[in-house]
């Protein structure tokens, strides 16, 4: 029985064997994780994003070799610690070629760290994580499912009911928090929509009577509405619809979320049960 599971923000659960992470001070750590979003993400720029991110790595590493030619026979050397070497000759292999022909001898100047943070940073932004039995780990007999959401500007309410409300496991609660270790929030718990109590081990059958007993408010689970949460939109439209070369978008989306994170952390950190 899967017990773990990435939430995509159209609703669509990944299981996983663990949670992705990566330590954003590690370049190889991410570029190890940036193979699972590659893999998953709904979004066609990221998969840009993240060949390029790979390709810049290369050519820093290894300015007189290929792109594709580096990256394989690192992952060759590091395997189970770096991007499978499947996964670079398959799904990047194309991609990196044409960059090594077009762009080797005309490097860019983009910083592969800016793509690494936004790696992160979008990751964060797209997937919340869900576990059943426990916060961290599943204990034996806990019927408890708990939801760690990471992103800003963004309400997760109508998916969490989707997933609550289709799953085939027998729930006890439902826990909705920030996450501790992806933004250093602490577990905080999300209010609820009488607005008195929290989502903490709330009983699985009254979470899924909310959408019985009232309407859901829009954007129930999140803090940054208006100007703020405008600016999160348009950065991401900067990012989808202004291209990607030398990381059009990509930067402004990233200062806006860093900008945004910590507020959200705090707003949702000074909920308390009433």
């Amino acid at each position: 029985m899967d017990t773990a599971w990435m939430l995509r923000n159209d609703g669509k659960p990944f299981p996983v064997d663990h949670h992705i992470y990566a330590d954003p001070e590690d370049t190889e750590d991410i570029l190890r994780a940036a193979q699972w979003l590659y893999l998953n993400t709904g979004c066609v720029q990221i998969r840009m994003i993240i060949t390029r991110m790979y390709a810049l790595w290369a050519w820093k590493r290894k300015p007189r070799a290929t792109a594709l030619d580096t990256l394989v026979k690192y992952a060759s050397e590091n395997e189970g610690f770096f991007p499978d070497k499947s996964f670079i000759e398959g799904q990047l292999g194309s991609a990196l070629e044409t960059m090594d022909h077009r762009e080797k001898l005309h490097p860019s100047g983009e910083d592969v760290d800016d793509y690494c943070s936004f790696a992160l940073i979008w990751l964060n932004q797209e997937f919340l994580r869900v576990r059943y039995g426990g916060m961290y780990d599943s204990e034996k007999g806990c019927k408890d499912i708990i939801f760690r959401i990471s992103s800003v500007g963004f309400d997760w309410y109508p998916y969490i009911q989707g997933f609550v409300g289709t799953t085939r496991l027998d729930i006890d609660t439902v826990t909705i928090v920030r996450d501790a270790e992806s933004t250093g929030a602490g577990n905080a718990a999300y209010r609820a929509l009488d607005g008195k109590h929290l989502y903490n081990r709330m009983p699985g059958r009254e979470f899924l009577d909310e959408r019985n007993s009232q309407t859901a408010p829009k954007n129930h689970l999140y803090y940054m509405e208006g100007a703020t949460n405008a600016r999160v939109r348009g950065a991401r439209a900067s990012l989808f619809e202004g291209g990607l070369r030398h990381g059009c978008g990509m930067m402004e989306l990233s200062r806006e979320i860093r900008r945004l994170l910590p507020l959200e952390n705090q707003l949702v950190s000074c909920n308390r049960e009433c």
